[in-house]
């Protein structure tokens, strides 16, 4: 693994976000059409305020299939099931660091911001796997 690989490195640069106005439904909507697992919440600008994946929609007591889901649920503001509570990591971040916080923390991405806490990017566990599945070619 090379230990100078940074999170600037592998991030993806300006992921999909969701506004922190929105509902349950509208994510859950993003999630399936754009097929990701993580959106992060953002607020006015790019501010950073919570993620939202589809495990913390999953968990909540809402039918699979859209066109069975119970309405109210839909209609809540995705900050009510948002984790707000980030642990986040800026472009220097090392590989060998990111690996460690994610599996400690039992995470699948974590979002890369600026000093001013503005959203950059995004690692995700895959975007780690790429990394070292590079470094073992």
């Amino acid at each position: 693994m090379d230990k100078s690989t940074t999170a600037q490195d592998i991030m993806t640069g300006r992921p999909v976000t969701i506004r922190d106005t929105a509902t349950v439904g509208q994510a859950l909507v993003m999630l399936q059409e754009m097929d990701v697992r993580h959106l992060p919440v953002v607020g006015a600008g790019r501010t950073l305020v919570g993620m939202v994946s589809d495990r913390d929609i999953r968990g909540l007591p809402l039918a699979n299939a859209l066109e069975h889901v119970d309405g109210p649920r839909l209609d809540r503001k995705i900050t009510t099931v948002m984790s707000g509570d980030l642990i986040t990591i800026n472009t220097t971040t090392e590989l060998p660091e990111i690996i460690e916080t994610m599996l400690d923390l039992k995470v699948g991405a974590l979002p890369v911001v600026d000093p001013d806490d503005n959203l950059v990017g995004i690692v995700s566990y895959m975007d780690v796997l790429r990394a070292v599945g590079r470094d073992l070619e």
